[in-house]
């Protein structure tokens, strides 16, 4: 039972991490497609945020896998 607990939290933060790293991804895509490539009125501050987004989502996405990597049983 504590083994199944342990493959369940270790599960659930994968699809945490995994969830919050795909967001941030499309966010970041999404903040600097609308500042460099349309006529949306965007703040310029998205020029250089959008790009720091996709790679905090990145970051996200591979923390995900060394979590579920270092706490499978």
């Amino acid at each position: 039972m504590r083994k199944l607990f342990f493959i369940l939290r270790s599960l659930l933060k994968f699809l945490t991490f995994s969830l919050a790293g795909a967001v941030l991804i499309a966010g970041g895509t999404y903040t600097t497609w609308s500042y460099y490539a349309s006529d949306l009125p965007t703040h310029w501050v998205f020029s250089f945020c959008g790009p720091l987004m996709v790679v905090a989502g990145i970051e996200l996405a591979t923390l995900a896998n060394e979590i579920l990597n270092h706490e499978s049983p």
